[in-house]
């Protein structure tokens, strides 16, 4: 049986042992008609990490990177930075960057792998009062910088946005424009109020059916340049 040595909490290290290794092998799919994603969480460096999830020097980056090799080895696309992995839940806009960053340049090592990040707007600050203007150049901001990595847009809810809407007229002035500048096709995303309290409201009303109609709309009016939609709603 194996044994692998851990950390502490009031230092040094102790041994574990490891139960049997279930069993597990790579599956490569040459055709397929879906594009399935994988979203990755990141590895914490053992020796440095804390429950706040802040600083590079907690997260092991070339082990992180490894994760998502092994993604791409079992045929999926890699999510990366996503609401359901990091952002909103530990990494800030810096870490998520470098994340992005990395993830990208993993993919371009890797023929017919591909990758989809998230876009937020979460360089403006959690509190920082906010204009349609700067959440609309926020969007596009991140939007660009996903593109030049080679992954592909998510573009995801934004509480900076749904604070200050003031109605359906507001994300549909806000996204249009962010799609306008999209280079190629993105992916939408809507999430809950359930996964987050922040985004009670989104699309301008609490009313599924009526949020629902406004999502429609941007899609038949940027069909060109959406790819998709992640729904999350528990509904």
């Amino acid at each position: 049986m194996q044994t692998i040595k851990l950390p502490k909490d009031s230092g040094g290290m102790e041994v574990w042992r490891l139960h049997p290794s279930p069993w597990w092998r790579n599956v490569n799919v040459d055709s397929f008609n879906r594009q399935v994603f994988a979203a990755a969480h990141v590895v914490a460096n053992p020796l440095t990490a804390t429950s706040d999830m802040t600083g590079f020097g907690q997260i092991d980056w070339d082990k992180t990177m490894l994760v998502r090799h092994k993604i791409w080895d079992n045929s999926f696309g890699v999510a990366e930075a996503m609401d359901t992995a990091q952002r909103g839940m530990g990494l800030d806009w810096l870490m998520a960057h470098e994340l992005i960053r990395l993830t990208g340049k993993e993919l371009k090592t890797r023929k017919g792998a591909s990758a989809c990040a998230g876009v937020s707007t979460d360089q403006l600050g959690a509190r920082v009062p906010v204009s349609l203007r700067q959440v609309q150049n926020a969007y596009i901001e991140q939007t660009h910088f996903v593109e030049e990595t080679g992954c592909q847009p998510v573009l995801m809810s934004s509480r900076h946005l749904c604070r200050i809407a003031e109605g359906v007229d507001d994300y549909v002035q806000v996204y249009s424009n962010v799609l306008k500048e999209a280079s190629s096709p993105v992916i939408l995303h809507w999430l809950g109020e359930m996964f987050d309290p922040h985004l009670k409201g989104y699309w301008g009303s609490t009313c599924y059916d009526e949020a629902k109609e406004t999502v429609l709309s941007i899609i038949r009016e940027f069909s060109s340049k959406v790819a998709g939609i992640k729904i999350s709603l528990l509904d």
